[in-house]
């Protein structure tokens, strides 16, 4: 039988049964003509606010034209393609199911249905892996207005470290993405896009360059308060290893170490005329000057040991990498020239109530 919002063609139908112990489905779930998931209506009550809301409410006296069928399923629910193109699931006895009127939907159906399918996965924490940024996004979507985003969020923490492709596709779609990240409440998440969205370092990306720094966009209020707060941690530490090298200039001559660096950064980045030098490379350069491995240069030349080592605790700390989901990436280095990944932000400052544990 085809769903209402289907194509009527004719075929084989896709059963997707979810195990739960000493539960049976009684929950049948009809994914356009071609999908059913058989569920229990306790786990998707618990998970989900929207049936919690609405697999129980009044409004469903059966409708005499449509054919009811349920079987050994206490409830059964169906597709409905609206107007507009967009589609939603809808009891087979609700007043709002109407006959299939031909309506297009406007998504590609396989990736609706593969996406509810790791909507369902995330709400019985079952494996599924994120594509990419814009998977990401139709899972939020769906998750939003099927009002399980807490339990979509709880499965992303064991989801994305295994989600490949999306952790390689956040370095460009951050500024993107971060306001999903904000919209999920996932902690994991929000750190990771705060960190790429807060570099290159001098050029941040949360800002445009082109209007002389001011905001890129209209950021939410709580994010441009993340952002601040973030700012101001991240500068100050860049302040404190300029005052430390001062320091150390004034007690110990220090600026033989710095000269030699931007000697050995010329030759082997060959920069020339008015090219910069990235300062994260030249922080990690100053780090190895200041590791254990360089200890018997500066104490020959008596320089102020304990200022070497406090600098070199500085240094370590501003060229930590925040980045939980790509842990093994470094700070000046590879593709990272630019980029500084100790960007850390207070939990009592995450852009969200973080007492709500249900959104």
């Amino acid at each position: 039988m085809a769903s209402p919002g289907g194509n009527g063609s004719s075929q084989a139908v896709r059963i997707h049964k979810f195990e739960w112990p000493g539960l049976q489905p009684d929950l049948r779930l009809e994914v356009f003509d071609s999908d059913e998931f058989h569920v229990h209506s306790t786990i998707m009550k618990l998970h989900s606010a929207f049936f919690r809301r609405f697999l129980d409410s009044p409004d469903k006296t059966a409708d005499p034209s449509m054919p009811v069928r349920r079987g050994a399923f206490k409830y059964n629910w169906i597709t409905k393609v609206d107007e507009d193109g967009s589609w939603a699931l809808v009891s087979d006895t609700s007043q709002l199911t109407v006959k299939d009127k031909g309506y297009k939907l406007m998504r590609d159906r396989s990736e609706e249905i593969a996406v509810f399918c790791k909507l369902l996965k995330a709400i019985y924490r079952r494996d599924y892996i994120v594509d990419s940024v814009a998977d990401l996004e139709r899972l939020t979507r769906m998750a939003d207005y099927y009002l399980a985003l807490p339990a979509l969020s709880f499965s992303l923490y064991m989801t994305l470290p295994k989600s490949h492709k999306f952790i390689a596709e956040l370095i460009k779609c951050a500024p993107t993405i971060i306001e999903t990240a904000r919209k999920l409440r996932n902690t994991v998440l929000f750190r990771e896009c705060l960190v790429y969205v807060m570099n290159p370092w001098d050029c941040p990306r949360y800002l445009d360059k082109k209007r002389g720094g001011k905001p890129l966009k209209d950021w939410n209020p709580a994010l441009q308060k993340a952002f601040g707060a973030a700012t101001i941690n991240f500068h100050q530490q860049i302040v404190r290893v300029h005052q430390q090298l001062l320091d150390l200039r004034v007690e110990g001559g220090f600026s033989e170490f710095e000269t030699g660096v931007l000697a050995k950064l010329k030759e082997e980045h060959e920069y020339t005329g008015g090219d910069r030098f990235p300062l994260p490379v030249f922080l990690q350069k100053l780090s190895y000057l200041c590791s254990s491995e360089c200890e018997s240069i500066y104490t020959e030349k008596g320089y102020d040991v304990e200022g070497i080592y406090d600098l070199e605790e500085t240094l370590e700390e501003l060229l930590d990498n925040q980045l939980t989901l790509s842990p093994k990436v470094t700070a000046g280095c590879d593709s990272f020239e630019e980029y500084l990944l100790c960007i850390k932000i207070e939990d009592e400052l995450l852009p969200w109530d973080r007492e709500q544990v249900d959104w």
